[in-house]
């Protein structure tokens, strides 16, 4: 198993290919190659497989955050069709429990995390202004703020926030298309419900995609008291009208499932808000990734350099390394790019196989900021490209002192001291972090390696089983269980 790649997250590729006209005019998306969307028929949605993983990630993120003080409130957005399943049109067919259902009903017992999909509440708001927008996947702003009222709701009396009430708001209208409406022939446009706060402002959290995907949005309000970290999607565009009012500050991430909790250690909100659609209940991310907030997010694309850096990025991930490598070059040149335009410029070093000119790169990078995980972490990558063992160590001990639940950090932590046969210093510091993160197949592995090497069979076996659950297809896992299977016999 390389050692430390990360485990690419998967992406929802299903677009709207088909639009369909309910009974009442309505318009419905239909999806292809979407995990949720193909599969919407069955009554069991949630495989085993998928069951696991999300189990042991969301015991992993709300087990972290109740270290911190903290409580995990998962806001699941619904698909209109199950909001409207009367008008869809009859060639959809939808299980008796749409998929959300079935997760809620899976995992509301998890402790310190509160699931909340507002299903019920949206149905019994219709009737009045739309909540969902007629041609368009999302809800309203009306269906926001019903949305909104079903969150705060379960949030502690103490909670630091000063609520919007259904007499702050005000409704305009304005016609739209919406994300459907421009895909029919002709166009259909509908009215939009547009909100206003009393005393407040109306700040939508625009979904930020193509070019300005890295977005982390920061708004602030003088009506509002407390602090608020939401990761957010699409659905969050009219959620921002209620809650960039109700509080002093709310940090957006988005769009992303990950939990970003070196970014809640270093911003220290007092509530956190995980907004999600429906339709990606299926797709997975990891939290444990060499990348935090504070690189992936880095780049604004409202300034030359910044666009140049995301240009970067997309080549990078396209192989066209040498494009990439020029982009990054131009963009870490401007006299106000800061230190991640220098781990951008490291990482696609690295990965040109320009290890001397990468090493020096990410070491200005840290004199400047010394505080960085993933800066210690990319040096102790490129440091083992320079066959330079003892510094691959020194740099992962770095990254996983200031990130310690990272599983990706501790890892490569782990894996560095059993390169210098270290074998028990590795199981310690690997086993510390395993005690509390569950939800890294490659924290499992090098775990269930080093028990192995230390003759430590049950617990390898153990381990060496988490990461098999965690992530099945993985060949490294399969041979180290088989070995260790073979050991036994």
């Amino acid at each position: 198993m390389n050692q430390p790649a990360a485990i690419p997250s998967s992406e929802l590729k299903g677009r709207a290919v088909v639009v369909a006209r309910g009974t009442s005019s309505r318009l419905f998306c239909e999806y292809q190659d979407s995990p949720v969307i193909s599969t919407i028929a069955k009554n069991d949605l949630i495989s085993t497989k998928a069951a696991v993983k999300w189990k042991r990630m969301l015991e992993t993120r709300a087990r972290l955050l109740k270290l911190r003080g903290l409580h995990l409130y998962m806001l699941i957005a619904p698909e209109a069709r199950y909001i409207f399943r009367e008008e869809i049109p009859s060639h959809m067919v939808l299980s008796d429990r749409s998929p959300a259902r079935q997760f809620t009903e899976l995992f509301s017992g998890i402790d310190n995390l509160t699931i909340i999909y507002p299903d019920e509440a949206l149905i019994a708001a219709r009737g009045g202004i739309d909540i969902y927008r007629a041609n368009d996947t999302h809800w309203s702003a009306y269906g926001a703020f019903i949305a909104y009222q079903a969150l705060i709701e379960h949030f502690p009396a103490d909670t630091p926030l000063n609520p919007v009430t259904a007499a702050d708001v005000s409704y305009r209208f304005r016609q739209a298309f919406g994300d459907m409406g421009a895909l029919v022939e002709p166009e259909v446009s509908a009215d939009m419900p547009v909100a206003s706060i009393r005393d407040g402002t109306t700040k939508l959290v625009l979904n930020y995609s193509g070019d300005g995907r890295n977005a982390w949005k920061r708004f602030e309000s003088t009506r509002g008291r407390g602090h608020a970290f939401v990761l957010r999607d699409s659905f969050a565009t009219e959620l921002g009208i209620f809650m960039n009012e109700s509080f002093a500050r709310v940090d957006w991430l988005g769009g992303t499932s990950r939990l970003h909790l070196e970014a809640i250690d270093e911003e220290k909100p007092d509530i956190v808000v995980w907004e999600v659609a429906e339709r990606r209940l299926l797709v997975e991310d990891s939290d444990h990734s060499p990348s935090t907030a504070y690189e992936i997010y880095a780049f604004d694309n409202t300034t030359p350099y910044g666009m140049t850096a995301l240009e970067a990025c997309d080549d990078k991930v396209a192989g066209h390394l040498a494009k990439a490598l020029q982009g990054a070059r131009d963009a870490a040149k401007h006299p106000d790019a800061g230190t991640p335009y220098l781990y951008l410029l490291a990482d696609i070093l690295r990965a040109s196989s320009l290890f001397d000119e990468a090493e020096a790169t990410i070491q200005r990078a840290i004199k400047i900021r010394e505080d960085r995980p993933a800066y210690w972490h990319l040096l102790s990558v490129i440091s083992r490209h320079l066959g330079k063992p003892r510094e691959a160590t020194d740099a992962s001990f770095h990254a996983k002192k200031l990130a310690p639940h990272n599983g990706q950090f501790v890892s490569d932590c782990g894996y560095n001291l059993l390169t210098l046969g270290r074998r028990d210093e590795a199981i310690e510091v690997m086993a510390s972090c395993r005690a509390l993160v569950s939800d890294s197949p490659h924290l499992s592995y090098w775990l269930a390696l080093a028990y192995f090497q230390a003759g430590d069979i049950h617990q390898a076996r153990k381990e060496a089983i988490n990461a098999y659950l965690l992530w099945p297809d993985h060949p490294d896992i399969y041979a180290l269980l088989w070995m260790i299977e073979d050991d036994t016999r």
